[in-house]
């Protein structure tokens, strides 16, 4: 037997990679076959199964209403005795409500009338009811007798601010457009103050009311912002400023806001009021970008909810249209459906910056997105991340307005993640670079110093779509921020933007609290002394005012400051 004195080593056997097959599903999370997928489904990353079930869904929500059941009865479990009207919801779905009202003798308190927001069509099916209708004559309908009651409450109210003066329909030209009038902040009843200052304007004999049939008149592309805007019924909430005097339109379902004036001698530079707050709720995040402004990660503290909650309710003490969440993930925050919630509630309109693209896998989630938010932006660094953006927006049925898509200037590829943007539909956000935080000493790369662009590189991608009259970039599904504004102010001045229409001071028109760390400044990069303390009282008496007088002084001296240094 032979013995080596030193063994040869074995050969070490290569590792052999197993190439995956298939395609992968961005919907269901699994690898299929390439058999399983169309030639849209492909591009889109859906598989024809997910596929369908996109289109089931689809119907369903397009066919929401149910058949009817044979145990449910109109007449089934009526109470003997009520101390008041019984009103059960019987089916409701987007656009439709059926409502069971069970009364015996209940009646409306004298002088008192309903002014209802919505229309609505009742039918009697047993016993005897009376209908009043102000300035006309009573109802009494009989069993099977059915009336349609429309939306009143507008006329109600208008008929009695009008105050003698005459409306005649009758010869009112084809090219003239009635507008709605914008509600109040806190309810659904129409602005009286908003509408004593536009009847003032209206009823001057110095003033000419021109329509679209005016065309000899109204100059060629004349822009009619304001009309165009009272036409629509989108227009929902009016706020006039209590110290500058002009009113701002805000569109709760779209996000547009309007500032302007019934007095030619007010000049609109800052708000007493923030019209929107940068509330950031969180400072964790998974993610620890190398670049945050932020300088969230791992370690980072979520935001007491009660502080927040109580935050929220003196925002809508000072009617605050607009706060976006942020972070950190705000995602990750352990109330955020809570906090969102309690936006909705006091009717501020939530949105919020992620890159928890998981999130929307929820379907919970999504419900109260849908119920809840106005738009949410997704922080993209590839343009694989905007296919995804889009395949979220796509395969819920967003419409495409709530969904976005922010690019950090010089960090990323813009031009690419612009073209990607433009290609799938989607919105895009430039944000300028913050030298804050972790940016402060942020490195870039050669490959980042390279691909550097400017402006006018976005804006010869983007072409005509760019309009410079009045809508400026939001029209074209392209917009920015302030600092990026700051950065490449030279270039957006040269490319025909009106200035009255976009601002580069930070805390003007807006303001930064964060509920982490207790402080508020005018932005969310700002230096550190420019931040001032919030005091919140965790007492069960603690006063939600005494927030707001904290909120309100800190605002009106930084905007007012940052006014007069422009």
């Amino acid at each position: 037997m032979k013995k080596t004195l030193f063994p040869m080593p074995s050969k070490k056997s290569k590792k052999k990679t197993r190439k995956l097959r298939g395609h992968y599903c961005r919907a269901c999370g699994r690898r299929r076959a390439n058999e399983k997928f169309s030639g849209k489904g492909h591009a889109a990353h859906i598989c024809k199964d997910c596929a369908k079930k996109q289109r089931t869904e689809a119907k369903k929500k397009r066919k929401i209403a149910a058949s009817p059941r044979a145990e449910k009865n109109f007449f089934s479990g009526l109470p003997t005795s009520l101390s008041e009207e019984l009103i059960d919801n019987v089916f409701q779905s987007e656009h439709v409500r059926i409502e069971r009202i069970v009364s015996t003798g209940q009646s409306s308190p004298p002088g008192f009338w309903y002014n209802q927001p919505e229309g609505e069509w009742v039918i009697l099916l047993r016993g005897a009811a009376t209908l009043e209708f102000q300035g006309e004559s009573m109802l009494r309908p009989t069993p099977g007798d059915y009336v349609y009651i429309p939306e009143y409450i507008w006329d109600c109210y208008v008929k009695d601010w009008l105050e003698g003066v005459t409306v005649n329909r009758d010869g009112q030209n084809d090219g003239m457009r009635g507008f709605r009038l914008p509600r109040c902040f806190s309810s659904e009843l129409p602005n009286k103050e908003f509408f004593d200052e536009c009847k003032k304007l209206l009823l001057d004999e110095h003033v000419a009311i021109l329509s679209s049939a005016d065309e000899d008149i109204i100059e060629a592309g004349e822009s009619m912002p304001l009309i165009n805007k009272l036409t629509s019924d989108s227009c929902e909430i009016a706020r006039k400023d209590p110290v500058y005097g002009y009113w701002t339109l805000f569109d709760r379902s779209h996000g547009f806001k309007l500032r302007f004036s019934f007095d030619d001698d007010i000049e609109i530079k800052c708000a007493s009021l923030p019209e929107l707050v940068d509330l950031k709720i969180t400072d964790y995040c998974r993610k620890r970008c190398n670049y945050c402004y932020q300088k969230s990660g791992y370690d980072g503290e979520h935001a007491d909810y009660f502080e927040v909650a109580k935050l929220i309710e003196a925002l809508a003490e000072l009617q605050v249209f607009e706060a976006a969440l942020g972070g950190g993930e705000p995602t990750m925050h352990p109330d955020f459906i809570d906090i969102l919630k309690k936006c909705k509630e006091y009717r501020i309109v939530p949105n919020f910056t992620t890159r928890n693209f998981d999130w929307f896998r929820d379907s919970k989630n999504v419900e109260v997105f849908e119920q809840c938010c106005g738009r949410v932006a997704f922080s993209v660094d590839r343009p694989c991340d905007v296919t995804d953006v889009a395949t979220i927006r796509d395969y819920h049925y967003f419409d495409s307005h709530r969904v976005s898509v922010q690019v950090v200037d010089k960090v990323s590829d813009v031009i690419e993640l612009a073209k990607a943007a433009k290609k799938h539909g989607v919105e895009l956000t430039l944000l300028g670079f913050k030298e804050t935080g972790r940016g402060e000493k942020y490195q870039f790369s050669k490959r980042q110093t390279e691909q550097l662009i400017g402006f006018g590189a976005i804006r010869e991608l983007y072409g005509h779509r760019l309009d410079a009259r009045f809508y400026g970039l939001a029209s074209s599904g392209l917009s920015v921020d302030t600092k990026y504004l700051a950065d490449h102010l030279d270039e957006i001045q040269k490319s025909g933007i009106e200035p009255r229409l976009y601002t580069t001071k930070e805390g003007v028109f807006s303001m930064y609290i964060d509920a982490v760390q207790r402080k508020m400044g005018p932005s969310s990069y700002c230096s550190v002394r420019d931040q001032v303390a919030i005091d919140v009282d965790r007492t069960s008496d603690f006063s939600v005012s005494s927030l707001t007088n904290q909120i309100q002084t800190f605002f009106q001296s930084c905007s007012a400051t940052l006014t007069k240094t422009n």
